[in-house]
C-alpha cells in the first residue's frame, strides 16, 4: 500500500494530492468502509519507512487542509 501511495505521490510531485485522490489510486473500487483517515495511516507508515519526520518533513508534506504533497 505505501508503495502505490508513493507511486501517485512520485507521478506528479508537485501536485497536492486529496485524501480522496489517493484513495482512488490505492483502492481502485474503495468503499465507504475505506476512510480519510486510512490515508493519514499510510501517510504515516511510509513516513516511517523513508526515516521522514512530520514536524521536519523532508519527502512528504501534509498540506492542511487540503491532502499530502511530494517535497
Amino acid at each position: 500500500v505505501e508503495f502505490k501511495l508513493l507511486q501517485a505521490l512520485l507521478q506528479s510531485p508537485e501536485r497536492v494530492f486529496t485524501r480522496d485522490a489517493l484513495l482512488n489510486h490505492i483502492y481502485a473500487n474503495h468503499e465507504a468502509a475505506v476512510v480519510d483517515r486510512t490515508i493519514d495511516v499510510h501517510v504515516g507508515k511510509l513516513r516511517e519507512k523513508l526515516g521522514d519526520d512530520p514536524e521536519n518533513p523532508r519527502y512528504v508534506a501534509t498540506v492542511r487542509g487540503l491532502g499530502y504533497k511530494l517535497l
